[in-house]
């Protein structure tokens, strides 16, 4: 687990090197067995310095998210827990003994925390590595000292926003910011370590907080109130962890070091305890990192690997597709109506790298080898020889069946067919192949190289074969997958659509377009749905209610989305921010502002509700067509809803997920408020039947200890 080396000159190594794993973590296990080892060196007098180090790629990744949280312990005995842990650090830094952290890779929050605690901190010269505490990414905090710790190593101002935004820094600007004492070359970082034990041993061994002459730092308000302000533009205070990373550093700072562990400590218990950090654990952490090793891939397919595909449209999605598969290495068939049309889309590719190299040699060599292996044409010939076909053109049925009837008649046999839509139900274009089996759904997201999110489709007929390698293209092209039934809107679309349709609905009933913005931004979702539904553009919302009327006839229900859209686009001409007008007014320079004649389209309410009540109904709204998608079929597991909207849409991570939401709030509670909205506002609030049963049995979706689960 760790070794225990004692060199001739007196210097003890730790080196930590745990078994099957393939990075060291903090465990409780790993933690007392680090605390033996350093006592022992600490009471051997033959030792003169310690240094710790790793034999993985990195030194330490931090905590053990399996272990971290609480599970069935009581709050009393994790802090003793937390406070024994505490206790080992104090030991070290107070033995008079100088330990010295070697760094070969990256050092990241418990891990770093692990290092400010030894008195001096050499890392290696290595591009790769990161330094840093981002457990505010996973609503904790710093546990581990971090809030007491770096603020008096490197002063408030510097540490503050490092905390409470878990950014992680690159090995030079960790020295810079005073977080590292020295770089060493990698091969000489283990003996230069030792060195500097020695070098220190020599004198007095103490850390800059347990001087004689040290004291309560006095409390910069400036610098508080500026990483605050910073902090709650940033999350809008819905996030605990933020608040109590950023008290246990204020109140600190005040008060003897040791005190002040004993405030972080208070905070971070109360992080553990508290349903964010389980959910964002569970959601962001645990549940994207098992979507990425393709969890939904069907078992006894063998494993696909792709050279050359063929991407249908050079659009902005197509050409999107194109520029991540060609980022993997895989050459790409770019076709489109004419070569013009197609050129015009590798020219906007070569457009965006361009600017975002910025003159960078290195950047623009590395570009231009990219666009090497886009082969722009207008010739479905070229489609030969491909592994793959993902056709991204308007979403137009009669469109899309002409390019995949052309397509499939000139792929090799056994070439799976993609269609990325983002509405239109696969089962139905499929039906313009000759082979439905090998037809699968394949949605992206806008803009096609930032949104890690694939949702996949599977209609009717869609095979295992056509799904394993839909999956195994998404992961050589870095992307998350989710797999879903066919279905209206599938899964992403379907729910994320009630935002802006149930803001639509809250302007027909009287409320105040301001207080819907403000009830939306209270959700933690990044926009209001109706400045939203303006980038999205009003008029293809529109143009979707359209199509669904006409293919639905007669059993399509008039909504005030409809309504509303029509007014919009048909009446007023406000189509959304592409055009100029929408619900906001756009200036010249970019910047918009609520139509003022927004609100005189409707009746005004008397009496306005609260934004937080519109925000609950946003949510409540979410999670219950999510529900409704599971108990269709379309969602094969909750969790795929839950990683779907915090990546798809950007619903808030701290909340889980609209699955998580349910369980967060409790499935009594749920259908309680279910049936309280339901008999204000009509039948989309109606509880489904998977909510009844489970509320009545007592039932949860995840472990409630363990977010791993799931």
């Amino acid at each position: 687990m760790i070794r225990y080396d004692i060199r001739p000159d007196g210097v003890a190594v730790l080196l930590w090197d745990l078994e099957g794993q393939a990075a060291n973590v903090l465990t409780g296990d790993s933690i007392e067995r680090y605390g033996e080892l350093a006592r022992r060196a600490i009471a051997d007098p033959a030792v003169r310095g310690v240094v710790v180090a790793s034999a993985k790629k990195d030194f330490l990744a931090g905590a053990d998210l399996t272990k971290i949280l609480p599970g069935d312990m009581d709050r009393d005995t994790y802090e003793k827990r937390i406070l024994g842990f505490h206790r080992i650090y104090r030991d070290i830094e107070t033995s008079g003994k100088p330990f010295v952290a070697a760094l070969n890779g990256s050092t990241l929050g418990g891990g770093y925390e692990l290092a400010l605690a030894c008195h001096y901190r050499i890392a290696a010269d290595n591009p790769s590595a990161r330094f840093g505490l981002p457990e505010v990414t996973l609503a904790l905090l710093p546990g581990g000292g971090g809030t007491q710790r770096l603020p008096r190593l490197i002063g408030i101002d510097k540490a503050l926003p490092l905390i409470l935004s878990g950014k992680v820094l690159k090995v030079a600007e960790a020295l810079d910011h005073g977080m590292l004492d020295a770089i060493a070359s990698a091969d000489q970082l283990l003996e230069t370590a030792c060195r500097k034990a020695l070098e220190l041993a020599a004198g007095d061994v103490v850390q800059p907080w347990d001087r004689s002459d040290a004291a309560p730092q006095v409390k910069d308000n400036a610098a508080f109130e500026k990483a605050a302000e910073d902090m709650r533009a940033r999350t809008r205070g819905l996030q605990t962890a933020p608040e109590r990373a950023l008290a246990s550093v204020r109140e600190g700072m005040a008060i003897p070091f040791d005190d002040g562990i004993a405030i972080e400590t208070r905070n971070f218990v109360d992080c553990c305890f508290d349903p964010q950090s389980s959910n964002t654990i569970r959601t962001s952490f645990f549940a994207v990192r098992a979507a990425r090793k393709l969890a939904s891939r069907p078992d006894g397919v063998p494993t696909r690997q792709f050279s050359r595909i063929g991407v249908l449209g050079a659009g902005m999605m197509g050409a999107g597709i194109a520029q991540i598969a060609a980022a993997a290495g895989i050459e790409v068939v770019l076709l489109d109506t004419t070569m013009e049309q197609a050129e015009k889309g590798r020219d906007g590719i070569h457009a965006r790298l361009e600017r975002r190299a910025r003159g960078d040699r290195a950047a623009l060599d590395k570009a231009e080898g990219l666009l090497a292996r886009i082969e722009p044409t207008d010739d479905f010939d070229r489609l030969a020889n491909v592994d793959l076909v993902v056709e991204a053109v308007f979403e137009n049925r009669a469109v899309k069946a002409d390019v995949t009837r052309r397509a499939v008649a000139r792929m090799k046999p056994g070439t799976v067919f993609a269609s990325n839509t983002s509405t239109l139900p696969i089962t139905g274009l499929a039906e313009a192949s000759s082979q439905p089996d090998l037809f699968i759904g394949m949605h992206f997201f806008s803009p096609v190289d930032r949104m890690a999110l694939v949702e996949i489709i599977m209609g009717e007929q869609t095979s295992d074969t056509a799904l394993a390698h839909a999956l195994d293209f998404l992961k050589a092209v870095r992307k998350t997958p989710i797999a879903v039934r066919d279905g209206r809107g599938f899964y992403t679309s379907r729910v994320f659509a009630t935002y802006i349709y149930e803001a639509l609905e809250m302007l027909e009933e009287g409320v105040a377009p301001h207080l819907i913005e403000e009830g939306g931004l209270l959700t933690g979702l990044p926009m209001g749905p109706l400045a939203l539904s303006d980038q999205l553009s009003i008029a293809l919302a529109y143009k979707v209610q359209c199509q669904e009327r006409a293919d639905l006839g007669d059993a399509f229900r008039e909504t005030a989305a409809y309504r509303v859209c029509r007014l919009m686009v048909d009446e007023l001409g406000r189509k959304g921010r592409s055009d100029g007008a929408g619900y906001y007014d756009y200036s010249a320079n970019g910047d918009k502002s609520l139509w003022p004649g927004l609100a005189g389209q409707f009746e005004p309410l008397a009496d306005q509700p609260a934004p937080a009540e519109l925000a609950e109904r946003f949510l409540m709204l979410q999670s219950i067509e999510t529900l409704r998608c599971l108990e269709e079929g379309v969602l094969l597991r909750p969790i795929d809803g839950d990683v779907g909207a915090v990546l798809g849409w950007g619903y808030p991570a701290f909340r889980g997920g609209p699955v998580a939401y349910v369980d967060t709030l409790g499935q009594a509670a749920f259908l309680a408020r279910c049936e309280h909205y339901a008999a204000r506002y009509g039948e989309r609030y109606a509880p489904p039947e998977n909510l009844r049963r489970m509320a009545a049995n007592g039932e949860r979706f995840y472990s409630a200890a363990d977010p791993s689960r799931f």
